[in-house]
């Protein structure tokens, strides 16, 4: 099963000329502002027009085992920061994995952990932890919505555990952007999986962030 990422989802829809798909998105997206709006939170207005809305990584989509390897480095990182990660084969989880991953998902406080792995969204809007709408609000993603911001945040967190230079601005360099996007077989690289995945997911919040536009899992 693949995981794709559209970052602008009413621009693209526009764009390919799907009246039907487009109907479904903006209903998706007025449902989840209306959440956003009734909680106290601000909204924002889906950019239509996909000019500005550019990603760096060559992929826009991946199997979701790679969010999985992604995820577990993550919350191993969570539960011990000094921890030293060592490359994992098998995307299903060890007893000691899914303990961690159940322990560290009940805080409940993760932007990337608490996010359905094949639909919903990432706003951009800042708040501290990930939202959670009452059952009938009708927001896709099983009610979680995260915030791009915050997804950005546990980006940088995590990206020095699997390998991954950012600068001390907290940005990430255009030689590390070409060189996981030359990471053709993710067998052959140590955390190859993890970084594959880390760079769609930055470049998506990078310009969600930039461009105020929602990151659309589907």
């Amino acid at each position: 099963m693949g995981l794709a990422l559209s970052v602008g989802i009413l621009a693209e829809m526009k764009e390919l000329g799907e009246e039907e798909g487009y109907r479904r998105r903006r209903e998706e997206i007025e449902a989840l502002q209306a959440f956003l709006d009734d909680s106290g939170f601000e909204t924002w207005d889906e950019p239509e027009d996909s000019s500005e809305l550019d990603t760096h990584a060559d992929l826009l989509s991946f199997p979701v085992s790679f969010l999985h390897f992604l995820r577990r480095a993550y919350a191993r990182v969570r539960q011990d920061p000094h921890a030293a990660l060592q490359p994992v084969e098998s995307e299903f989880l060890s007893d000691e994995d899914e303990d961690i991953m159940n322990a560290v998902s009940r805080w409940g406080d993760s932007h990337l952990l608490c996010h359905s792995d094949h639909s919903g969204y990432y706003v951009p809007i800042q708040f501290d932890e990930p939202l959670f709408a009452p059952e009938g609000a009708d927001v896709p993603g099983y009610g979680m919505v995260g915030s791009s911001y915050g997804l950005m945040e546990e980006l940088r967190v995590i990206a020095p555990h699997i390998e991954v230079e950012v600068d001390e601005d907290g940005n990430l360099p255009e030689s590390e952007v070409e060189r996981i996007n030359g990471i053709n077989d993710t067998s052959n690289h140590q955390f190859g999986a993890e970084q594959t995945a880390f760079l769609t997911l930055w470049e998506a919040a990078r310009v969600s962030i930039a461009q105020r536009a929602a990151i659309c899992f589907h």
